[in-house]
């Protein structure tokens, strides 16, 4: 996952890790960003976090990020779990985040089970996956403060987003600072670029004013490209790109599948999200007809 997505999440999980591990449904007494040097194992979005609990062992909880498909998630998951587990020596327990539909996918099971030929467990692996878009929004409104920026994606409507937007503002402007109400918000702001088009989304959020006060966004946006090419990518260019992604599809798929219908191209023409349109362009080779591509 990419900027900006892989900055939202990786500002949540560092500032809020509590909120996370709820999500996986775990819990713990107190916790501790993991800086362990598995540059080699995991990608800038996944996360290590050391769970501390009184009376019972300390446990590592390996989260990762997803918001495209991935077909070898499980035994990357299981990649990263091992290689976590060494270098840490304590028990590692996996949490993959799908941040939309787009990321999940039929080879993707959660578990990896093989047995030999006379039928014996050889490996027995689990993990946890959470896809956001299928819990209630009342799990994010009512839980953690951290999770806030994730209910726009969860179960909720077009017609029923203002009336979390407004629910959002009230806990957000009694629980919190200004400097961290603008993160969160701006955090909020960024994710829903992966579900709503951008027009619509500032519409919602008109009425908020503490986004593009957030010091410590602009700081993370920095890493990866300045701030005129981020807001350039998120207003003035998202057309312009996911223009130039539609017309790659529409030529690829012309030679895979043939003339697209006018249904097809109604489709194509709905999709806003610039990730969403890359991650078709790379379906197409797999894809058998214009139907399953844009399904």
């Amino acid at each position: 996952m990419s900027l900006p997505y892989d900055a939202s999440m990786k500002f949540l999980i560092e500032k809020h890790p509590e909120a996370v591990l709820a999500l996986a449904g775990l819990s713990g007494d107190s916790f501790e960003i993991i800086e362990a040097d598995l540059s080699t194992v995991t990608s800038a979005a996944d996360k290590l976090i050391k769970v501390k609990r009184k009376g019972k062992q300390d446990f590592i909880h390996h989260v990762e990020v997803q918001s495209s498909y991935s077909a070898d998630q499980d035994s990357r998951t299981l990649h990263y779990n091992v290689n976590a587990r060494h270098k840490t020596q304590l028990p590692v327990k996996s949490t993959v985040i799908q941040l939309r539909p787009e990321a999940d996918g039929k080879a993707i099971k959660g578990e990896i089970i093989e047995r030999d030929e006379n039928g014996e467990l050889e490996l027995l692996f689990r993990y946890r996956i959470v896809r956001v878009w299928k819990l209630p929004v009342e799990f994010f409104l009512n839980g953690s403060i951290g999770l806030l920026p994730l209910a726009p994606l969860a179960k909720v409507t077009k017609k029923e987003l203002p009336g979390i937007i407004q629910r959002m503002e009230n806990r957000i402007s009694q629980e919190l600072s200004e400097e961290s109400a603008a993160d969160l918000w701006t955090g909020t702001k960024v994710l829903m670029g992966l579900r709503y088009p951008l027009a619509f989304t500032n519409q919602v959020l008109k009425g908020v004013r503490k986004m593009r006060e957030s010091v410590t966004w602009m700081e993370i946006f920095e890493e990866g490209e300045t701030k005129g090419k981020l807001e350039g990518k998120l207003e003035g260019k998202l057309e312009g790109q996911a223009e130039a992604f539609r017309t790659t599809i529409l030529k690829l798929g012309n030679k895979r599948f043939g003339e697209p219908s006018e249904e097809v191209l109604s489709k194509l023409n709905k999709i806003g999200s610039v990730e969403r349109l890359e991650d078709l362009t790379v379906l197409l080779l797999d894809a058998p007809t214009w139907n399953d591509l844009l399904k």
